[in-house]
C-alpha cells in the first residue's frame, strides 16, 4: 500500500516527472505498481546515465523514472 499511496500522492500533487529512488530488489515492484495506479503513465527503470537521456520526454504523459 505504501508504494501506491506515494505514487498517487505525487500524481495528485501535480508532479508530472518523478524520480523514485528505491532499493534494487524493489525496482520492478515500483514500476508495476506505478503502472497499475496511474492511467497512461510512462514508467521506466533507469540503470545508467544514458537512460536519463533516453527518457528525457514522455510525450506529455506523467513520467516516473525508477532508480
Amino acid at each position: 500500500g505504501k508504494t501506491m499511496i506515494a505514487t498517487a500522492s505525487a500524481y495528485l500533487a501535480g508532479f508530472r516527472r518523478v524520480l523514485v529512488l528505491c532499493p534494487p530488489h524493489l525496482v520492478r515492484k515500483w514500476k508495476r505498481e506505478v503502472e497499475a495506479t496511474i492511467p497512461f503513465v510512462s514508467a521506466a527503470i533507469a540503470s545508467t546515465s544514458a537512460d536519463f537521456t533516453r527518457l528525457r520526454s514522455a510525450g506529455g504523459r506523467p513520467q516516473f523514472v525508477i532508480l
